[in-house]
Order: structure tokens, then sequence, then C-alpha cells
């Protein structure tokens, strides 16, 4: 429980630093004084320099294994930018004191709570399959070796790359092969809890009903789906996270003049969301309606670039781990390299994603990979018609809260 508790505190601090660092590092392009740092919320600045964290393992990845090594380097580092930013980190710190000092009993009693749960990950056993299927082992390649040209030639799980497994394998801690400690996820369970229960104190304080209903809603769906994942590697909650801030930071902006470093906030998560997992792609869209701002503002090119920047490490591990730019995706055949997986295991795997996604009863439905082309074929209403009936009352009522957050969100014209 201890060791959990310090890989917090270095997530934390870590990624603080980089987040504080790299905005002060990039107020000249974007035009803003370095203490708008401090106006910034302390969870932003925190997944900012995640995101540039995760970048640069992705980066270093490539050409080293993620070992100690880098660990020691990286910490150097932290302690570097630390002593480059200490005014500017001690800001952000004292912010964080000064909010938890005047938190309610009740509200600190909550935080209590959360952070109880996520300790729970040292007894509690992974609640999910594909961390032991093909996610630990991949976790282990990457700490072990640098990306393996053509490993998805081994298992094709091992091709499906996400930045998540690379900056897992700093964090993680491994006993045995039965015995690992992944603390991403449980941190950032914490933080968002806090920021989401914050949230409701907030709206109930200036009499906001619609944003504590939204924040309720947010709070009730994260949960529901987390809880029991919380010591997991799964891609899908933690990508669920990424998405709830970059909605949240998206009402905030839109409508809203483009001041920069809330903007180059979200263009960084929304890139680090892509590159932990792919169907996050659909989110990029709202950046477009951001996009006139930031053109009349002349940062575009900043957001661009950083974003850009992110996602290219992770396309870079695609090619060399399987020879395609985006995995599994066939129509995506731009290079001719000897490890390249053949194009038919790649189709097959494609259609395996969209056949499992689409079984009403998940994978013990389909028994005879020559069902996949029947259940792909359905029309959609024949395969609703199917589909839902099986699904659990847990995931129907969180597909219903889902549709009510979308209902119940405010116009951002009307929050601006």
């Amino acid at each position: 429980m201890l060791l959990l508790i310090c890989s917090w505190l270095i997530l934390a601090w870590l990624s603080l630093t980089l987040g504080v660092a790299g905005l002060n590092l990039l107020s000249p392009l974007l035009r803003a004084d370095k203490q708008l740092t401090t106006d910034i919320a302390p969870d932003y600045l925190l997944l900012f320099g995640f995101a540039l964290t995760t970048f640069l393992l992705s980066a270093v990845s490539l050409f080293s294994p993620i070992g100690w090594v880098v660990n020691l380097a990286f910490l150097s580092l932290g302690i570097f930018l630390h002593y480059q930013n200490r005014k500017s980190i001690g800001s952000v710190i004292n912010q964080l004191k000064e909010a938890w000092s005047a938190a309610s009993v009740l509200l600190k009693l909550l935080v209590g709570v959360v952070v109880s749960l996520a300790l729970s990950t040292v007894i509690i056993e992974v609640g999910e399959t594909d961390t032991w299927f093909y996610h630990a082992q991949s976790i282990q390649w990457i700490k072990e070796y640098p990306a393996v040209p053509g490993l998805g030639n081994v298992h094709g799980r091992f091709a499906f790359n996400s930045n998540y497994f690379v900056a897992s394998a700093f964090y993680a801690f491994w006993f045995t092969e039965d015995n690992v400690l992944f603390p991403i996820f449980s941190f950032f369970f914490i933080v968002l809890n806090i920021r989401l229960l914050f949230g409701l104190q907030k709206s109930i304080d200036t009499a906001d009903n619609k944003l504590f209903i939204i924040q309720a809603i947010l709070l009730v769906i994260f949960n529901f789906q987390s809880i029991d994942l919380i010591s997991s590697t799964s891609t899908d909650v933690i990508s669920s996270i990424l998405i709830i801030y970059i909605c949240l930071l998206f009402l905030e902006l839109y409508g809203k003049e483009d001041k920069g470093p809330k903007q180059l906030i979200l263009w960084s998560i929304v890139a680090l969301s892509v590159t932990f997992k792919l169907s996050s792609l659909l989110i990029v869209f709202l950046l477009l309606f951001l996009m006139p701002k930031a053109i009349k503002s002349k940062r575009i090119l900043v957001y661009i670039g950083t974003a850009t920047l992110i996602g290219l490490p992770f396309i870079i591990r695609n090619v060399i781990l399987s020879g395609y730019l985006l995995y599994p995706f066939p129509d995506l055949d731009l290079f001719s390299v000897d490890w390249k997986i053949p194009i038919e295991e790649v189709q097959l795997e494609k259609d395996l994603v969209e056949g499992w996604a689409k079984q009403p009863y998940g994978s013990t439905y389909m028994e005879k990979f020559e069902d996949i082309p029947a259940i792909l074929d359905m029309p959609f209403g024949e395969w609703l018609s199917v589909w839902w009936p099986a699904q659990s009352m847990k995931w129907k009522l969180f597909m219903l809260l889902s549709f009510c957050l979308l209902y119940t969100s405010p116009s951002p014209r009307d929050r601006g």
C-alpha cells in the first residue's frame, strides 16, 4: 500500500512538473504570460504533463527499453525542471492547499472514501481479462526491449499499440508474474472523482442546477463503469477519463476568447486519448468547433503542431510493430517492410474486433470464426433487436444515463 502511495506521488510530481514546465516553455509561442499557468486548474496541468511524459516515453521506447535507466533519466529530468520552475510549481501547490482548507468536512470525507477505494488496488484482483491475456505481456516487452519490428507476427494482439502500455511500463511495479502494481488508473480515478466532487459542491454553492446534474451523472457513470477495473490496464477506462476531461474543457472553452494555455491542454489531451485507444478518434471532431477562434488568434499552428508531435511516436510504433500506419486497418497499407503482418491476418483481426463488439453476449456468443461475416452483415434494426435485450441491466442503465447527459448538457453559448 505504501508503494502504491509513493507511485501516485511520483506520478503526480512528474506530471505536474512537466505540465508547468511545458506551458512555461510554450508561453512565448502562445503569446501568454507564464503566470497564466497558475490560473489553470491543477488537474489540467497534471493531464498536460502526463501527456508530455507519455510522448517522451513513447519516443524513447522506439530506441530503448523502458527500464530502470529510463526511470532514473526521467526522475533526473523532473528534478531539473522542478528547480527551473519552482516558483510556478509552488504557486500550484499553494492553490491546492487553499482549496483543501476551504473544503467542507463532508467533502473531505468523500475524498477519503475515494482514496480508500483506489488503495484497494493492492488487495483487489485485476478485474479485466485482457490485462493478463495481452496487456501485461505487451508492457513486459516494452520494459525489456525497444520497439520490436514485426512483433505483431508473434501474436496479433501485440500489434495493438497503445501509449497507455508505454506509460504503464514506466510506472508499473512487477513483483512476480501474478503480482503486479499498475498505479496510473487508480491515480487518475482519484483525480477525476475529486474534480467531480468539488464541481458538485461548486454547483450547489452557485445554484447551478444544470451543472449539478451533469456532474452527478458523470460521477455515477464513471464509477459505475470503472470501479471493478481500478487495478487493471484497461484502455477503455483510462480513455473514459480523458474523454470526460475533454468534454469538460470543451464546455469551458467553446464560445470564449482563445487565451492559449487551456486550448493547448485540450488539444494535447485529445491527441493523448487517440494514442491510448484509436476508437477515441471521433472526439477530434470537437476541435473543429474551436478552430475558428484558434485561427483568428493565430495560435492554431502551435495547437496542431503539439498534438501532431504527441501522436508521432505512436504512429512510428504502429509501423514498427505491424508494418501498418494504424493497426488493424488493412486499407492503410502504405509501407513495404520485411516484418509486415500478412494483410489477410490484419483483415481477420479487424473483423474479430468488429464482430466481438456487435455480439449480443460478448465473446461467448461467437462460437466459430465463420460466424463473424454473418454478424457483420446483419441490418442495424435486426442486430439491435437481438443485441439490446441481451445487455445487462447495468449497461442498459449506463447507456440511458449517457443519453440523459447529452440531453441535459447546457449549450456552450448559454454557459458563455
